[in-house]
């Protein structure tokens, strides 16, 4: 049987609870490792106005955005560079790599970097 279609407000409010999800898991993973303050915005009573604030609170010096999407593109990029790092695993000087780093940049963009969030 086909599923029933989501009216628009439905598919905004289950957006914005897997975005508030994603929000906490990211809180959550960095109070585990070192920023016991960190915390979503929203929970503190920061609501989101305009983008004026970050989605995690509490973490000293960084503005952290939290994106929880179906797929991201860019994760194919990290997942070529762990196995290029895996076949390759010593560099021409003979050091070993540490983690994989990913380095883009979007046409008239500034040049981003990514990188696994257990290496950060």
């Amino acid at each position: 049987m086909p599923r029933a279609k989501r009216t628009r407000s439905q598919a905004g409010k289950m957006a914005k609870q897997k975005g508030a999800g994603g929000e906490r898991a990211v809180a959550a993973f960095l109070a585990q490792r070192g920023f016991p303050n960190a915390q979503r915005a929203a929970s503190a009573g920061q609501a989101a106005s305009g983008g004026n604030n970050p989605d995690v609170i509490g973490v000293d010096f960084w503005w952290v955005e939290s994106k929880r999407l179906k797929r991201i593109v860019a994760a194919d990029y990290m997942a070529q560079a762990e196995r290029a790092m895996k076949e390759d695993l010593l560099r021409a000087d003979g050091g070993a790599y540490l983690c994989p780093v990913v380095m883009m940049r979007q046409d008239e963009g500034p040049l981003l970097a990514m990188m696994l969030a257990e290496d950060w």
